[in-house]
């Protein structure tokens, strides 16, 4: 039986209402949504007493460094002549030919002081100090003196630090493990490549893995097993090409993905299923941080700074870019916050 026009249309029409119901029962994918909340000025700021509950980020703008609340307060703001260090629990100051220095508390009180000549430099937990020449360094107590010290024979070119393992790389080309007792649990020196040196390096949380940029002419990142004394090249890959810069390379808080940066990329690696991805960004990439479920990179192009926001595994769900001479960046529970020169912005991160 044939239907008629008027028949057919309201046939049509209710057949694409009940399409459009069945599939309108699905939710839409969320976006990420970026709010700016905040916007302070850290050039001369009036500082304000912290009360026990206020939670404080560090920062570092130029020769300027401090700490700042989430809420947008300058707590704690402190000029420097030459270099500092700084974490969320301490900063200190040093000059060209340092032979001491006062380690800070947040809130300006004395920590402790460091009676050894060299540059300090401060880890979440951890104080070292890098001595004379450049080959050596100290780890100290938490009352500022020696507790170990290494002293090699080429200078130290990447460093960093986990809960229970230090990892250190040299120009030679030679890497070293230690403890935090200062025990040497591996030394070895990768080959691979024409021309030696560690340009950057990490540790796992239990020490079992080592994450490393080494070389020159056909420079590749390498994925070490720690097993004992003995250490196992378990993933390499070669980059698309070599430059003496440092790298940065960084482990995730769960110590399952590692992150690094190589010519104008971040390279994503699971370590479980050694899956790699890549992303382009701007410039050299200069910090990268990690919050709830992303990643954050702060790259430089001359005086262009870009912020690269990466949900994890590795996909890429937004970035801009701005004109500053220093910047820096901090995440904490959906916040991002971005220092440019003189001024401090807090962003906050929602998926809607």
């Amino acid at each position: 039986m044939k239907l008629g026009k008027r028949a057919a249309f309201a046939l049509a029409a209710g057949s694409f209402c009940l399409l459009y119901t069945i599939f309108a029962i699905k939710p839409l994918e969320t976006e990420y949504q970026f709010n700016p909340e905040w916007k302070i000025d850290v050039a001369n700021p009036s500082t304000t007493k912290l009360s026990d509950d206020e939670e404080i980020l560090p920062f570092k703008l130029g020769q300027s460094m401090g700490y700042f609340t989430t809420d947008g307060k300058v707590a704690t703001f402190v000029s420097f002549p030459y270099k500092a260090s700084i974490t969320e629990d301490a900063y200190v100051s040093y000059t060209a030919n340092n032979s001491n220095a006062t380690v800070y508390s947040p809130d300006g009180k004395e920590l402790y002081r460091l009676e050894i000549e060299g540059f300090p430099h401060l880890t979440e937990n951890k104080t070292f100090v890098f001595q004379p020449g450049g080959t050596s360094f100290v780890m100290c107590d938490e009352k500022g003196n020696a507790k170990w010290n290494y002293a090699g024979i080429s200078p130290v070119s990447a460093f960093n630090t986990s809960e229970n393992a230090v990892a250190a790389g040299f120009a030679d080309g030679t890497i070293c493990e230690f403890d935090l007792e200062g025990n040497l649990l591996n030394k070895f020196a990768p080959t691979g490549s024409n021309y030696p040196g560690i340009h950057g390096i990490d540790v796992s949380d239990d020490g079992k893995y080592l994450a490393v940029i080494s070389g020159m002419d056909k420079q590749r990142f390498l994925l070490c097993y720690v097993d004992g004394h003995n250490s196992k090249i378990v993933h390499h890959s070669y980059m698309d090409s070599s430059d003496p810069l440092q790298k940065i390379v960084k482990f995730s808080k769960d110590n399952s993905t590692i992150l690094y940066n190589h010519g104008s990329h971040i390279s994503i690696l699971d370590v479980a299923s050694r899956k790699q991805a890549d992303i382009d960004i701007k410039g050299h990439a200069i910090k990268i941080i990690e919050d709830k479920n992303n990643f954050f990179v702060l790259s430089k192009m001359k005086n262009t700074y870009s912020v690269y926001i990466i949900e994890k595994f590795a996909t890429l769900t937004g970035s801009f870019s701005f004109e500053a001479q220093n910047a820096f960046i901090e995440a904490k529970d959906g916040k991002l916050y971005v220092g440019r020169d003189t001024h401090i912005s807090c962003i906050k991160i929602t998926r809607e």
